[in-house]
């Protein structure tokens, strides 16, 4: 018989008022003792389950009292044991009776105690969803009592402003099939707070095939927070690494059956990287580094990838890519170590290295310019020197081998200043003097001298298309042959052959390399070739670039070709080269011709010295004695009365001394103690009507407005032969204004 007690209901006490003889034996006390105790007296566990139980039964009506069965854990002689407690309602007394589980029942015991317990919510409700038990996490999450859920149907709960109603109506479309599903859904609490849940619902059928639906859901709202941080962090990372300049590589390394790396796979890039190696991202997810760009294995990269990916150490560096290769440039790199991989970040310095080198190319010719200024005025006084002494000479000479030995010295003077004007309008990119120019003639003149100077063992074959017209500056036409000449003189080392050629071409047919930038439509076209040595392809880049030689310091100073490039871009042409080793080199440099009716005038109908400047009166002031001397005479020699002045400080006494008498001051530009416009300042306050030519060594220009202010006339720049200066007068005075 199942141990019994009574329990009367008058008060709160619950006492005893009856007890079974088993329920004795069991609580290990005589049933005399039982008679009277109150409930808590005689069991703490069966008190503090029955209590809410008493509860209920006291809110319903005697016609619906039930009988009731709950697990308790009670203790008893021996020790604790689990017990099924059934509770059996009377008008004034409850029934209490109880037995031991066994050991399934207490495992359903134990499994309804942790359900009941645990944080997550659990929920039974039957085959229509409608809600017949749940667990305290339910009731927490959703915010509803027990009692107001039991009864309801779960499908009323799963509405809200923002809840999704697609997946609300897909959830009962799986209970009305009884069908199980799992959802992630935003739902309301009682308050109408969103929270989002993740839920789990399976069907099952009991012994006596009532269908039911056991489902769990679990708050993921903190979840789905720091889900949504992270999308919007990666997001911004994404958007930052997307915007950046720097190119960046993700990598993941790709290793062989024993572990090794044997190379690195792509596994995303940034829109940089599609920029720097012309190639989408799709097309680089997923393939191999070193089987793209073998360059990664020839240049190093792939082994010191592989060492941080070994060591963990990040490496920077900054290297070259050469041009013939993909992205070329300059670059610096970061390495750092990521999972089994590594991040790259490349940022490209072509433009700063670029505009690092342009600066101090800028330097460079910014002190090339200073230097040749600063050697210009004394080295062109001393070729016009020369140049005066030789035309003295040539006058006195009669002998016509050395009347042509002293006509070359009097040229190559000439051509010496032509020379140091290049410079310094390379250095300074100064203007140039254009005027029609034949080219044959041009050149002639420059390859006869080099013919001259070439050994015997050197062969110069000269074929020029003549009455080719440009227009050039004659001096820079010299100069350009002459640089290209002897670099391929340089090339042969002692021995071999040089063609020159001159021709005239269409323009549409030569190769896009030799157009000039003028689109006139006929060319000529020069090309000067030679069997020498040749130039490798990698100096071929850098040919052409200010202070670059292939030649030993003391034979070049890398300024040659780059003169020659300068002149050629001044007007407008294109100059291209093509070379291999030990088999030559040849440079074509095309320019646009001039119209048939522009040709040059030819020197023989140049207006020769009118005969009335003869016997004129010259003030000639140069603190240069060798220009004083060789000048003077050579004025004197040509009949006119020249008053000379090394001291600028005795000039204007010399024009007072002799009135009426001098009508022309040649006047040098830079002297001791003043300037030549203070001078000729000077000069003209004293006699008006006094013709001022300025002499000066230097090419650079000077101000229109300061020539005007001090009366010059003219600007001779030396070296200048005296026939010049004869014209330049006759212009300057005319046959009216000659004393």
């Amino acid at each position: 018989m199942r141990p019994a007690i009574r329990l009367s209901l008058a008060n709160d006490s619950l006492e005893c008022v009856a007890a079974s003889a088993s329920a004795s034996r069991w609580l290990g006390c005589a049933r005399e003792e039982l008679i009277g105790r109150p409930l808590r007296a005689i069991s703490r566990e069966l008190a503090e389950a029955i209590g809410p139980q008493l509860e209920a039964l006291a809110r319903r009506e005697p016609e619906d009292l039930q009988v009731l069965e709950l697990p308790v854990s009670m203790a008893a002689p021996g020790g604790a044991r689990e017990l099924r407690v059934v509770l059996v309602p009377e008008p004034d007394t409850l029934l209490v009776s109880w037995a031991e589980l066994e050991q399934s029942e207490r495992q359903r015991a134990l499994m309804l105690e942790s359900m009941t317990h645990t944080k997550h919510g659990i929920v039974l409700t039957d085959a229509r969803g409608v809600t017949l038990w749940c667990n305290q996490g339910f009731t927490k999450t959703c915010g509803y009592t027990l009692e107001e859920l039991v009864g309801t149907r779960l499908g009323q709960l799963l509405q809200g402003p923002d809840t999704d109603p697609l997946e609300a109506a897909r959830i009962r479309e799986c209970v009305r099939r009884g069908a199980g599903f799992e959802t992630e859904l935003l739902n309301y609490d009682k308050a109408g707070e969103p929270y989002w849940v993740r839920i789990e619902a399976e069907p099952f059928v009991d012994r006596d095939g009532e269908r039911y639906f056991l489902g769990i859901q679990v708050d993921i709202t903190a979840e789905r927070e720091r889900a949504e941080a992270l999308t919007a962090s990666e997001a911004r990372l994404r958007a930052t690494l997307t915007a950046s300049k720097d190119a960046i590589y993700w990598l993941e390394a790709a290793r062989d059956a024993s572990g090794e790396i044997e190379d690195f796979e792509f596994i995303d890039v940034n829109e940089a990287v599609e920029a720097e190696l012309g190639m989408t991202r799709a097309q680089l997810i997923g393939e191999r580094i070193n089987v793209l760009f073998p360059i990664n294995l020839s240049a190093g990269f792939f082994e010191r990838y592989k060492a941080v990916v070994e060591t963990g150490e990040s490496y920077r560096n900054e290297y070259e890519i050469p041009r013939d290769a993909a992205a070329s440039g300059y670059y610096q790199q970061l390495v750092m170590k990521i999972g089994d991989g590594v991040v790259i970040f490349n940022r490209n310095l072509t433009e700063d290295r670029t505009r690092e080198m342009a600066q101090r190319q800028s330097l460079r010719m910014a002190a090339l310019g200073r230097l040749a200024s600063g050697i210009a005025h004394d080295f062109n006084n001393v070729l016009a020197g020369i140049g005066f002494s030789a035309e003295l000479l040539q006058a006195r000479v009669e002998d016509p081998e050395s009347q042509a030995i002293i006509a070359s010295i009097a040229q190559s003077t000439i051509r010496a200043g032509h020379f140091v004007k290049q410079v310094l309008m390379f250095a300074r990119r100064t203007e140039r003097d254009l005027a029609p120019q034949l080219l044959d003639e041009a050149f002639a003149d420059s390859l006869a001298m080099i013919a001259r100077s070439m050994p015997a063992t050197v062969e110069l074959h000269i074929e020029l298309a003549p009455r080719l017209c440009v227009m050039a500056d004659v001096g820079q036409l010299e100069q350009l042959i002459t640089n290209l000449v002897t670099n391929a003189r340089q090339a042969l080392g002692g021995r071999g052959g040089i063609w020159v050629e001159l021709r005239e071409r269409c323009r549409d047919a030569l190769p896009e390399s030799q157009r000039p930038a003028d689109e006139t439509e006929r060319c000529a076209v020069l090309s000067v070739r030679d069997d020498g040595s040749g130039i490798e392809q990698g100096a071929l880049e850098h040919i052409f670039d200010p202070f670059f030689t292939t030649k030993p310091a003391e034979e070049g100073t890398g300024l040659g070709l780059s003169i020659v490039h300068s002149i050629v871009e001044a007007h407008r042409g294109r100059i291209s080269v093509t070379s291999q080793v030990d088999v030559g080199t040849e440079f074509t440099v095309s320019l646009p011709l001039m119209a048939a009716s522009a040709e040059a005038q030819d020197p023989a109908e140049a207006a020769e010295p009118s005969a009335a400047l003869d016997g004129l009166g010259v003030l000639l002031v140069d603190d240069d004695e060798l220009i004083v001397e060789s000048l003077g005479a050579a004025l004197e020699f040509a009949g006119h009365r020249v008053h000379v002045c090394s001291d600028p400080a005795c000039a204007v006494d010399v024009l007072r001394d002799h009135p009426g008498e001098i009508r022309v001051a040649l006047v040098d530009l830079n002297m001791p103690g003043t300037t030549g416009l203070e001078l000729a300042a000077q000069l003209r306050a004293q006699q008006p009507g006094l013709v001022v030519c300025m002499m000066t060594g230097d090419w650079t220009p000077l101000e229109e407005e300061d020539l005007r202010a001090a009366g010059i006339a003219k600007v001779l720049t030396k070296p200048f032969t005296s026939k010049e200066l004869q014209r330049e007068l006759g212009e300057l005075l005319g046959p009216e204004r000659a004393v």
